[in-house]
């Protein structure tokens, strides 16, 4: 398991914590709890609410969706984030339809 502040670390390096103050990110990951993920196995599918975001911390996940849209992401990322800032069904990333997310090698998240 990863320390508060290697947490942290991880969380600055997104585009989306970047300018956070480590105080506040802290906070943050003292409630985010660490999870993995095996190869293929779903984060989240279309039509899901979106009730949680995920930081890739290490690994791999696939965002696929339609027609034929497909995107691999390496960590650290913030996967489901605009999905549960909108309040909206999952999921969208980076402002691309996603349909799914799995895991495509085994993955950490946060």
């Amino acid at each position: 398991m990863l320390t508060i502040l290697e947490k942290v670390d991880y969380l600055r390096k997104t585009s989306v914590f970047h300018h956070v103050p480590t105080e506040s990110l802290a906070r943050v990951v003292a409630s985010a709890r660490q999870v993995d993920f095996e190869a293929r196995q779903s984060l989240f599918i279309e039509g899901d609410p979106a009730d949680a975001m995920f930081v890739l911390l290490e690994g791999e996940v696939t965002l696929a969706g339609r027609p034929n849209w497909e995107r691999t992401l390496q960590g650290p990322q913030v996967v489901g984030a605009l999905s549960l800032l909108a309040g909206a069904l999952q999921p969208e990333s980076r402002g691309e339809p996603a349909g799914s997310c799995a895991a495509h090698r085994a993955a950490r998240l946060l």
